[in-house]
């Protein structure tokens, strides 16, 4: 699986449910050896910070994902720059993905 079918296959799943998230944006690595995603979604508690959440390599997706889930606002205070994203992820850089993208 290629670094592109992983992240599209990623996103699929997020939005798979019954609650899906507001949005995705994927951070990519340029070195390709993991996977970053920023999950908006009004599931989680609020807390003021960005807490990624790191998933090993398995058989399904053969690279490292590192997950990040912020409520509306937080992803606000993202964008007005009052609230850090992990080092290395870049807003400017990120791709906000949906479903219909995923699986272009």
């Amino acid at each position: 699986m290629t670094y592109s079918d992983a992240v599209r296959q990623l996103v699929e799943w997020h939005f798979d449910n019954e609650q899906p998230p507001i949005a995705v944006l994927v951070f990519t690595d340029p070195s390709e050896h993991e996977i970053r995603l920023l999950q908006v979604t009004e599931l989680v508690p609020e807390t003021g910070e960005v807490y990624p959440i790191i998933f090993g390599p398995t058989k399904e997706i053969p690279y490292r994902t590192v997950l990040a889930q912020v409520t509306p606002s937080e992803y606000e205070a993202i964008r007005a720059r009052e609230l850090e994203l992990p080092e290395g992820w870049d807003l400017e850089e990120a791709e906000e993905m949906r479903p219909a993208e995923a699986t272009a």
